[in-house]
């Protein structure tokens, strides 16, 4: 599905960039591009994208020795990533298999981690395979993100202070940051300004942008769509709707929310023109939903049809974001006591003086003026602080603060709007108070940027030492491409998301980064139960591992420590290690 989207879009893209050629149209046109506010665009672009790709560059380090650090918010997804992006680049194979669970359908980030191994398997290094693809795609956000601010006609004052607030915009973690700095660091994401709440919105930077790959392609697609879809609207051209189309269709494998959150501004606004009895209603559903849906039904399918386990509906109800008891940073209640206020104190620790900005939208919905875009924005912004609070979109509701991070992006945009179309005093109050509210959201993501930058070598992961290198090498050397090893990160600990060993040689594993949530057709928590029953016993591996696939298993310090018979199991049964590289030890999985 992955090339068959790549393929549609290249075939309709190509189409219809001929046809915009042909006919001489700018899709992303400013009414006045002036000599100053092209310098002031270039400005800020060069501005915010020089720190984010700062801060992306830090958090993933190749050595010269050819291992990799990488930084503690990174040690998660990164070792993820590069299992997909080193079987793409080292392998012949391209089945679709996820490396990290063998026998699973590759998970959505498969988009950008495919960019990454294509260019691994012509001959980049690893450093740039790894990064490349997110520079381009952070200058594409950047640029977007400022053309968004500047098509709905934001003035330049406005638009930087949009931009700012979309990427550093979060918390009051800063006011319990600030009073107890004296005493203690405490971590600007705890640091709060009421008792027993946690801070679980941290700003899209260092929140999202710097260590999630897929995040920064779904926000590129985003903001492309949503150009498009509100310049059909302004224009009354529906040939945008096409292009509008597409970009929602290739979202489901590039990032979910980012699909579920252009698909909520594009639902709105559909709707919003049935209601009107456009004619644009017509051509949205010809030029937008047909294109989309082919696209991307087969992505769908295979994300929301398969079984998942844990069995469980893929959206829930609820009423309050993280306000479901045993949330990890959710809302915190007293036994027996009320839910209300604990959220609305938590909801308020983690936005602030954001809140400010969907009561100003509220209050302008009735009458939202001349500007033809307005009224989709303002909807869009409503019902993105409005739907995550109602509905759970996954098990870890933690990660539904994307959604936030959109709302706040139409938030500040829709009020954008609102103060230009104002006028004299009226408009140069409104600007202030915009400006305030913006500047007092903003330092608890600056603190954290400042922090994560300032102590980027303290608590770093460090993968592909020397004896990890000569163990993936022999593998890779040594054994089929289709081969499966068994390893540490099998086991659900801490200690083990990932063996390093397995990702370098581009080899899947039998059970890796087991903190995924659920997986497709396969039960994981029989997989694992299987695996540890097999490390408790290795003699009895035709039994244990019957229908798990594994063919070789490597014993590091952490299985010796954990279950300290195992690897005189093996030998007792007369294994020999088919390779040694300092405390690491390769046998074949005897059955």
């Amino acid at each position: 599905s992955a090339l068959l989207t790549l393929g549609l879009f290249l075939i309709f893209g190509s189409i219809a960039l001929a046809g915009i050629l042909r006919d001489k149209r700018k899709l992303f046109k400013f009414s006045a591009l002036s000599p100053s506010l092209c310098a002031f665009f270039w400005i800020v672009f060069v501005l915010f994208s020089a720190v984010l790709i700062f801060l992306v560059l830090q958090s993933f380090i190749v050595r010269s020795d050819g291992a990799v650090s990488i930084s503690r918010g990174a040690s998660v997804d990164a070792p993820y990533h590069l299992a997909q992006i080193m079987r793409i680049g080292y392998t012949a194979r391209l089945d679709f298999e996820e490396p990290n669970f063998a026998g699973e359908f590759i998970r959505y980030p498969f988009f950008i981690n495919l960019v990454s191994g294509v260019l691994l398997k012509f001959g980049s290094s690893l450093g740039s395979a790894f990064h490349m693809p997110l520079i381009f795609l952070i200058l594409s956000c950047v640029y977007f993100l400022i053309t968004f601010f500047l098509f709905l006609k934001l003035g330049k004052f406005l638009t930087f202070f949009g931009v700012l607030g979309t990427l550093f915009g979060s918390s009051l973690g800063y006011i319990a940051y600030l009073r107890h700095i004296h005493e203690a660091t405490l971590p600007i994401r705890n640091g709060v300004a009421y008792p027993m709440q946690n801070i679980s919105y941290p700003g899209m930077i260092p929140g999202f942008l710097i260590v999630q790959r897929p995040f920064l392609l779904g926000f590129s697609l985003f903001l492309i769509g949503c150009i498009l879809f509100f310049r059909a609207i302004h224009t009354k051209n529906p040939r945008p709707f096409f292009l509008a189309g597409i970009m929602l269709g290739l979202l489901p494998f590039s990032h979910s929310h980012s699909f579920i959150a252009f698909g909520i501004v594009v639902g709105s606004g559909i709707l919003y023109l049935w209601f009107l009895k456009n004619d644009l209603f017509y051509d949205s559903v010809r030029y937008l939903i047909f294109p989309s849906f082919f696209i991307a039904i087969p992505q769908l399918a295979s994300l929301i049809l398969l079984p998942k386990f844990p069995a469980g509906s893929m959206v829930s109800l609820r009423l309050g974001w993280m306000s479901v008891p045993g949330q990890i940073g959710g809302v915190v209640t007293q036994a027996g006591g009320g839910r209300v206020l604990p959220w609305f104190r938590f909801f308020l620790t983690n936005f602030g003086f954001l809140l400010a900005l969907p009561v100003w939208v509220v209050a302008r919905m009735k009458k939202p003026g001349e500007n033809r875009v307005l009224p989709f924005v303002l909807l869009s912004a409503i019902l993105l602080w409005v739907l995550p609070n109602i509905l759970q979109f996954q098990v870890w509701d933690f990660d539904t603060n994307k959604f936030f991070a959109y709302a706040i992006l139409f938030s500040l945009a829709a009020v954008g709007v609102i103060i230009e179309s104002k006028m004299g005093i009226h408009k140069k109050v409104a600007v202030v108070l915009f400006v305030l509210a913006v500047i007092s959201s903003v330092p608890s993501a600056i603190i954290g940027t400042w922090k994560s930058a300032k102590t980027a070598e303290k608590g770093r992961v460090v993968m592909f030492t020397a004896y990890e290198q000569a163990l993936s090498f022999w593998i890779r050397a040594n054994t089929s491409e289709n081969a499966v090893i068994l390893s540490s990160a099998a086991i659900v600990d801490p200690e083990t998301i990932q063996n390093p060993v397995v990702v370098a040689a581009g080899r899947k594993a039998t059970a890796g980064f087991m903190t995924w949530l659920y997986t497709h057709g396969i039960d994981f928590a029989e997989r694992t139960q299987s695996v540890a029953s097999y490390f408790k016993e290795p003699g009895r591996a035709e039994e244990f591992l019957k229908d798990v696939p594994a063919d070789y298993v490597i014993i590091d310090p952490y299985i010796r420590r954990k279950y300290p018979g195992f690897e005189d199991g093996i030998l007792g049964d007369g294994d020999k290690p088919v390779f040694i590289s300092g405390n690491l030890s390769l046998y074949r999985v005897s059955r």
